[in-house]
């Protein structure tokens, strides 16, 4: 009787995360996979590939491990479940965490996965951002899009247009509530943050390469420690 009273608690307990997640998804749109059908490369931050993330939303509700993927030329996030692919309603949800790195590649060093948040300012209220550093004094993060490039050549006596996505990223320094776009390169850093002998020391010491977001966190821990 003991074992058929915690059998009917697993089961129930399923299905309420089964319906908890059906709930979150319920706002979510169907994803066309042939709505670029004229443009050239992907708009997808890791070409078509989807990798695992834990999706927070604005309740504070986790779901962990979906298979996601980031469309940089809308920024929506799209998760597949089962045989469906679905857009995320960007203002139901908080943090996206995946469990790669910007290369793709699964890690298990939390310093290195890529995570995406929103509303760190009210220009990026709803949009979501990659976070590279939150310390006591700044937050530097960078904004992951695409846009359409369009071209005409002239092909065998014919005019030939097609258009391609084109990957951008921007970065940014929050400060004492004021935003900043930053250059991730040692001049503007520095000029930012001061210490200029320190710094160049640390960078040379460590052959950080700035447009790395692991050692670009590197830098600007090493950086508050100055402060």
């Amino acid at each position: 009787m003991k074992y058929t009273y915690w059998f009917i608690l697993v089961i129930l307990a399923t299905n309420l995360s089964a319906q908890s997640e059906d709930l979150i998804f319920v706002n979510g749109l169907d994803v066309n996979e042939e709505r670029y059908p004229d443009i050239k490369d992907s708009p997808y931050l890791f070409g078509d590939e989807w990798h695992p993330a834990d999706l927070l939303t604005k309740e504070m509700k986790r779901v962990p491990n979906m298979p996601t993927r980031y469309n940089i030329y809308t920024g929506e996030f799209e998760v597949r479940q089962g045989d469906k692919f679905i857009r995320l309603a960007n203002d139901r949800f908080m943090r996206i965490e995946f469990e790669v790195n910007e290369d793709g590649e699964k890690v298990d060093n939390a310093d290195e996965k890529l995570v995406f948040q929103a509303s760190f300012h009210p220009r990026f209220r709803d949009h979501f951002v990659n976070l590279i550093y939150s310390g006591s004094t700044m937050v530097v993060f960078r904004d992951f899009r695409a846009i359409v490039s369009e071209k005409t050549v002239q092909n065998v006596g014919q005019t030939v247009e097609f258009k391609r996505f084109f990957p951008k990223v921007d970065y940014y320094l929050m400060q004492n509530g004021e935003l900043k776009t930053i250059k991730p390169n040692k001049k503007t850093l520095i000029k930012l943050l001061g210490h200029k002998k320190e710094l160049e020391a640390y960078i040379k010491e460590h052959k950080l390469d700035l447009e790395s977001a692991p050692d670009l966190n590197k830098l600007l821990t090493f950086a508050e420690t100055l402060s």
